[in-house]
């Protein structure tokens, strides 16, 4: 993917879970999020941001997996998520595996069947740091 492509796909899809995340009101006493369509668009924005820092440096065919694509960035990058997310590497490794595995299974999510919510504030941090960097 183009570098600038990149970067319009990560801010559209950004935008589009930051729309979903919002809590509606629905009475006193009940909201409503569209909590897997924003994790969705989050994924989305994560990967094409991943992409848009990586420049014009991923070869078609290559393997885009988002732990790959973060494993590839710099280590000054790196070392900023790490530390603006508060995590160690072990803990954000995990949450990062679990993002992975949801990008590649949730491609046509309503053919699985969900056994478990991932965990919305690593998409929201994550998301808003490559977001930024992207």
């Amino acid at each position: 993917m183009e570098t600038q492509k990149a970067k319009h796909a990560c801010k559209a899809y950004y935008l589009a879970a930051q729309r979903c995340f919002e809590e509606r009101t629905i009475s006193k006493t009940e909201m409503q999020m569209l909590l897997f369509p924003g994790i969705h668009n989050m994924m989305i924005s994560i990967h094409a941001g991943l992409l848009a820092i990586l420049g014009d440096t991923t070869e078609q065919g290559e393997k885009t997996e988002i732990d790959v694509l973060f494993s590839r960035t710099d280590a000054q990058f790196q070392k900023l998520v790490l530390g603006r997310m508060g995590m160690n590497t072990t803990a954000f490794s995990v949450s990062l595996a679990q993002v992975t595995q949801l990008f590649s299974s949730w491609q046509y999510p309503y053919a699985e069947v969900l056994t478990s919510m991932p965990d919305r504030n690593f998409f929201v941090r994550l998301g808003s740091l490559v977001f930024e960097q992207a």
